[in-house]
């Protein structure tokens, strides 16, 4: 196509992208291949013209999807976030982009930042994925924009506008007077990959002891690309009985008082997650401080059934919510984070079992597992 005015073509070009139709007015000249009784004819310069409506892309409205994130790398007060963006073209208008830049809005309310794509391309009635990069920025007041890391991380969706589009390419300018105003609504979905699936915590018949402290490990996963440090946290953990009843077992985790520097003190001892791996982190306490002797014994009937003649490894459905202090590269911040799984106590107190001896006639125990051989279900 041999373009005449280039600001008129980039004006149909952003009413194509904003409006479900565009009306346009065709006009020209054309040199049809006929059919006479005698053969084919070719005809040339017959004049033509006519009203014409095409479907236009409405925005991408109900065809625009975020992928999963993927955190790459943090510097203070920014964070680089790789995903991808797939859009449903209703057209029959194909056109690429080229690279375009966003802003993010966030539920009509702040900008967190702003999206890359590198090369947006648009096919004709159909999906396209591109590649797009997603460059955090703290918020002024900053509670915004770690809200908003907060709600994903809370496995959350959110809803999200890209804005104030800027063309970036080789046809920029081109392109910038037609895209001017254009937005793009959708839903970031919320974190979908857990990033603690279990707990190991250790039972001592000294019960009164963990109406201070209970050990706990945590197996954890790090989906991300760039590793990730726990520098503090303050995490409420609640069971759920098999009647939906929930009750606090503690909070994870800190120093006792006048023990500060303890090795629950994450700012001196923090959890480092490597990028792309899973595996445990070191034993921490859960402080049960305050917890009374009637949870304790509901927390004895959710694992023995009422009696500790019926011990055994139950699993315990467990929630975790509070705050973490987190740190990825050079950026910090602190942030909502909920969890759901199982916790698996070992150390628990096992009923002995009796084998008769033949001799002389009289049950003997029989050693009683270790907590090895509890844990080996878990495998």
């Amino acid at each position: 196509m041999e373009v005449f005015d280039w600001d008129r073509l980039s004006l149909f070009l952003g009413q194509a992208l904003r409006q479900k139709e565009v009306k346009a007015h065709l006009k020209g000249t054309a040199g049809p291949m006929v059919g006479v009784s005698f053969g084919k004819l070719q005809l040339k310069d017959i004049p033509f013209g006519g009203d014409i409506t095409l479907s236009g892309m409405n925005n991408f409205e109900g065809g625009l999807k975020v992928g999963k994130l993927d955190i790459k790398g943090g510097t203070p007060g920014k964070l680089t976030i790789g995903t991808s963006a797939q859009v449903f073209n209703p057209s029959i208008v194909s056109a690429s982009l080229g690279s375009m830049e966003f802003d993010l809005l966030v539920n009509d309310t702040y900008v967190v930042g702003k999206v890359s794509i590198d090369n947006f391309t648009l096919v004709k009635d159909g999906w396209v994925t591109s590649e797009a990069v997603a460059h955090y920025a703290d918020t002024d007041p900053v509670i915004h924009g770690h809200t908003f890391l907060s709600i994903y991380l809370c496995q959350r969706n959110q809803t999200v506008k890209f804005i104030n589009p800027k063309a970036t390419g080789p046809n920029a300018r081109l392109l910038q007077k037609g895209i001017d105003g254009f937005t793009m609504e959708t839903v970031l979905p919320g974190r979908d990959i857990k990033l603690m699936t279990a707990g190991i915590m250790t039972w001592t018949n000294e019960v009164w002891k963990m109406l201070a402290n209970l050990p706990v490990v945590l197996n954890v996963n790090n989906p991300y690309s760039a590793a990730v440090t726990i520098t503090g946290a303050h995490e409420t953990i609640t069971y759920t009985d098999a009647s939906g009843k929930s009750g606090a077992m503690g909070i994870y985790t800190h120093c006792d008082k006048g023990k500060n520097g303890c090795a629950d003190d994450l700012t001196k001892f923090p959890i480092v997650l490597e990028p792309n791996t899973v595996g445990q982190t070191p034993s921490h306490n859960v402080k049960t401080a305050g917890i009374t002797l009637q949870m304790i014994e509901a927390l004895k009937d959710l694992v023995c059934g009422g009696s500790v003649l019926k011990c055994k490894p139950t699993p315990i459905p467990i929630t975790i919510g509070g705050w973490m202090d987190v740190q990825v590269g050079t950026f910090q911040a602190r942030v909502n984070v909920t969890e759901f799984f199982d916790v698996h106590f070992t150390g628990l107190p096992v009923a002995p079992s009796f084998k008769r001896d033949k001799q002389h006639d009289v049950l003997k125990p029989q050693t009683s597992p270790s907590a090895d051989a509890q844990l080996e279900f878990i495998e």
